[in-house]
C-alpha cells in the first residue's frame, strides 16, 4: 500500500481560537465519514463526498477507498476463479461472501478515479495532528504522577519500567480512534515476504517502545493480529476479507510462513503479538469500528 496520507482536517488559520473551533468541527465531519465507511456496501457515494472535502478529513478516506479498490479490482477475477476451482464459490460460503462484499464496494467506482495520479502524490495537509499531543500528555502524566499505579503498570509493562523492550499500549479516547488521526498512530515497517523473497511495507496501529532492531518483529505481529484474534473471513473488515477472498481462510500460506519465520528467530515475537492483539481488540470494541490494520 502507498504511504498513508497525513490528513488535513483543518484549514490553516491565523488565530488559535479559530483553529480550535475548526478542529472540533472537522472531527464531527470525519466521524460522519467514518460511519459511512464502516457501513458501506458501495463506496462510490462516500468517495464522491470525500473528494470534495479534503480539509474536513476527506483526504484520508479518499486514499483509503481508492487504495482498497485498486487492490480489489486487480485481483477480483483471479479470486473468483480460484474460489470456483476450490469449490468455495457457493453464495453462502465465507470465501464467496468476502469476494462479493469486496467487489460490491468497488463496483461503481470508475477506472478513471482509480487511476487518478493524485493518489500517489504526497498529502496536501500540514496541520499538526492532535493525536501525538494527546499521546505525549498521557505519557508525561503517567511518568510524573505516583497516584496512577494501574495506569503506570499498563503502559510500562509487567515490571513497571520504561526500558526498551517493554510494551507500551495507549488506549485513546473514543473521539481520537477515528482514522482521521491515523498518521501519528501508525508506524511503518519493512517486512520480508517469505513467498516472494522481497520486502513489503506495512502500516499498523501499533505504537510502543521496543528494543532496537525489533521493528520487523512488531510489524509481523501486527500483520498477523486479525487472524490471531479469530477474525476468520470476517468479510466486513478489509484486512481480513482480502486474504480470505484470496485463499479461502484468514490464515493463508503467507501468514503461516510469516508466523513460523518470526517465532523461530526472535524471542520477542510472542510479546509483540500479544500487544498487537490487545490494541486491535481495543479498537474493534468501539461500536461500528474496523481494525484498519493497513497493509
Amino acid at each position: 500500500m502507498n504511504k498513508v496520507s497525513k490528513v488535513s482536517f483543518l484549514i490553516a488559520l491565523s488565530f488559535a481560537g479559530l483553529a480550535a473551533s475548526a478542529s472540533a468541527c472537522a472531527q464531527l465531519v470525519s466521524a460522519a465519514y467514518l460511519k459511512q465507511y464502516n457501513e458501506a456496501t458501495d463506496y462510490e457515494p462516500l468517495l464522491a463526498s470525500v473528494l470534495q472535502d479534503f480539509s474536513g478529513g476527506g483526504e484520508f478516506y479518499a486514499r483509503q477507498v481508492i487504495g482498497e479498490c485498486r487492490l480489489v479490482r486487480a485481483q477480483l477475477e483471479q479470486w473468483r476463479k480460484k474460489a470456483a476451482e476450490a469449490n468455495q464459490d457457493a453464495p453462502d460460503s465465507p470465501r464467496a461472501k468476502a469476494i462479493a462484499l469486496l467487489g460490491g464496494r468497488c463496483e461503481n467506482i470508475s477506472d478513471a478515479r482509480l487511476q487518478d495520479p493524485w493518489v500517489d502524490s504526497e498529502r496536501v495537509g500540514g496541520v499538526p495532528d492532535p493525536l501525538i499531543t494527546a499521546e505525549q500528555d498521557i505519557i508525561q502524566k503517567i511518568r510524573h504522577t505516583s497516584a496512577a499505579p494501574r495506569e503506570r503498570a499498563r503502559l510500562a509493562g509487567p515490571d513497571r519500567t520504561f526500558e526498551p523492550g517493554k510494551r507500551i499500549l495507549i488506549k485513546l479516547p473514543r473521539e481520537q480512534q477515528d482514522p482521521l488521526f491515523i498518521d501519528r498512530l501508525t508506524r511503518k515497517w519493512q517486512l520480508p515476504d517469505p513467498e516472494k523473497s522481497k520486502t513489503r511495507v506495512v502500516y499498523t496501529y501499533l505504537r510502543g517502545s521496543f528494543r532496537p532492531g525489533a521493528e520487523e518483529v512488531v510489524g509481523a505481529a501486527s500483520r498477523l493480529a486479525p487472524c490471531e484474534m479469530g477474525l476468520v473471513c470476517d468479510e466486513r473488515e478489509f484486512s481480513v476479507a482480502m486474504p480470505c477472498a484470496a485463499t479461502g481462510k484468514c490464515d493463508g500460506s503467507r501468514e503461516g510462513a510469516l508466523r513460523r519465520l518470526f517465532q523461530s528467530r526472535d524471542k520477542d515475537f510472542d510479546n509483540a503479538l500479544s500487544t498487537a492483539k490487545e490494541l486491535a481488540q481495543s479498537i474493534r470494541d468501539e461500536e461500528g469500528s474496523r481494525l484498519l490494520v493497513l497493509w
